[in-house]
């Protein structure tokens, strides 16, 4: 299989809310509640990380809700790129919440 030159990013792989097996794919300390795809971008650009938005697409596991996916360019493994984008995340809702 031929790698793709772009990670999908899903709003579930960050959200609190959800369950391993509902889709998150990072720790409960660095999710955020109902994470969205623009807030995603928002945190990409942030670690410099070049990316696009596809607002009409659907999780697989959750195919009802067009929650839209982040592509995203592979500057590095797709672990340390959650990581780093989840930690952007909750900086990003903290400054909002202040």
């Amino acid at each position: 299989m031929r790698k793709s030159a772009e990670l999908i990013l899903w709003p579930s792989y960050f959200d609190g809310t959800k369950s391993w097996n509902e889709g998150r794919r990072i720790g409960r300390n660095l999710t955020i509640e109902r994470p969205t795809v623009d807030e995603l971008a928002r945190a990409a650009e942030m670690s410099g990380i070049p990316c696009k938005i596809d607002k009409s697409a659907a999780y697989p596991n959750a195919w009802w809700e067009k929650s839209g996916r982040l592509l995203v360019g592979r500057v590095m493994p797709k672990r340390k790129l959650l990581v780093s984008i989840a930690r952007n995340l909750k900086k990003l809702r903290t400054k909002e919440a202040k």
